[in-house]
């Protein structure tokens, strides 16, 4: 499952996040990308209120598909 990083403020507004698929289904039929790798995913328009609006105050994209989020986690667990 694809993740937002960690570090959203306390001013974030709280939406639902469901979860990013790889394919456009019903209920995810907005394109963002990973913010490591690029690839495109797939989010409902909560999410993708969300993703923008910690990407504005932040100056980074927070969304990481799976494959980089097991990656950024093992680098982060190896120190």
């Amino acid at each position: 499952m694809s993740e937002l990083r960690t570090g959203l403020t306390d001013e974030a507004p709280c939406f639902p996040l469901e979860s990013p698929t790889n394919h456009r289904t019903w209920q995810n039929h907005y394109a963002t990308y990973c913010g490591m790798c690029g690839r495109i995913l797939y989010v409902d328009q909560d999410t993708l209120q969300r993703i923008n609006y910690v990407a504005q105050a932040a100056l980074d994209n927070p969304m990481r598909c799976e494959r980089c989020g097991v990656e950024y986690d093992d680098l982060a667990f190896e120190g």
